[in-house]
């Protein structure tokens, strides 16, 4: 596996990333992470830091926001996955 550097998120899309539920967020929100989500490369992990959020930009809506630390951890091959 790959780690690559770590991404700023905001604390409340960390739901959708890692379990795939969106319910607390609307149609414009679930857009961008599906499209951040989308440009990510194929057959990847995402873990989370387990620091406390601290208020910057977050890297999928460029806003600021209580964010946290995600890591993306891509196979080498699919064979890996």
């Amino acid at each position: 596996m790959q780690q690559y550097e770590p991404y700023t998120i905001c604390t409340h899309y960390i739901s959708a990333l890692v379990n795939g539920d969106y319910s607390g967020l609307d149609d414009d929100d679930t857009r961008l992470v599906n499209d951040w989500v989308d440009s990510l490369p194929d057959y990847h992990t995402i873990q989370c830091s387990e620091s406390e959020p601290d208020f910057r930009r977050d890297d999928i809506s460029g806003l600021m926001a209580d964010c946290i630390d995600v890591y993306i951890w891509t196979y080498l091959n699919k064979a890996n996955s």
